[in-house]
């Protein structure tokens, strides 16, 4: 995306979306919930059988489930 572009949540569908998978994966890696989590990432993209579509940039020993995905 050349420009970002800043639209108000309630007026659009997709962002509205984009917010809810974004909070999802926030709660899950700060607070370890994972019920709404579990949703998203299940239909996260993947590319011969890893998780493509989700990333956690953090340490190399990390065990969440985002990163377990993409190894």
């Amino acid at each position: 995306m050349e420009t970002p572009l800043f639209v108000d949540s309630q007026l659009t569908s997709m962002v509205q979306l984009a917010d809810v998978c974004s909070y999802s994966i926030r709660r899950y890696l700060e607070k370890s919930e994972d019920t709404l989590f579990n949703e998203i990432f299940k239909v996260a993209d993947k590319k011969n059988g890893k998780v493509v579509g989700a990333r956690h940039f953090t340490m190399n020993h990390c065990t969440c489930k985002v990163c377990q995905a993409h190894r």
